[in-house]
């Protein structure tokens, strides 16, 4: 009995041990992206449009701001800096260059941009305001939905 408690507490030690030192070796893509800010999905995101280029003009000082909520002019910079001259822009979209984003806008536009693809989808938004973070997760959602989505400009 001693020496299966002792095994049993061995184990959770070692497991533990073996976690913490696995977390402590994931590298935050910037600054101020960290587990206490967002969470692991949004991590993935962003990093995963950065490997890409993607953040190219919007970060400042290697910092992210994820919970700041993204403009119009921000998000197609965003989307011009994956897909390049797929991304179609608008007279009313650089009128309201500097309006909040909804999660409709962004649908809106990677409809768009996936019929330009040659992959029509569908997918609607709601007027709620989106944030750096939630536009990570919608991009990364739709870069790997399918390989004719995947990020065109690549390191």
């Amino acid at each position: 009995m001693k020496k299966r408690i002792g095994f049993i507490v061995l184990m959770f030690i070692l497991l533990t041990v073996f976690s913490t030192i696995a977390f402590a070796g994931s590298k935050n893509p910037y600054k101020d992206v960290t587990r206490k800010k967002v969470d692991s999905q949004s991590i993935t995101a962003i990093s995963y449009i950065k490997r890409f280029d993607g953040w190219k003009g919007l970060i400042k000082k290697g910092k992210f701001y994820p919970n700041k909520v993204m403009t119009r002019r921000e998000f197609l910079i965003v989307l011009h800096n994956l897909y390049g001259d797929k991304v179609t822009v608008t007279i009313a979209d650089l009128r309201g260059a500097n309006d909040k984003i909804t999660s409709k806008f962004v649908c809106d536009r990677m409809v768009a941009l996936a019929r330009r693809l040659n992959y029509p989808i569908k997918w609607n938004g709601t007027k709620a305001k989106m944030k750096r973070k939630d536009v990570a997760r919608y991009i990364y959602t739709f870069a790997t939905f399918n390989s004719a989505l995947k990020p065109l400009k690549s390191k």
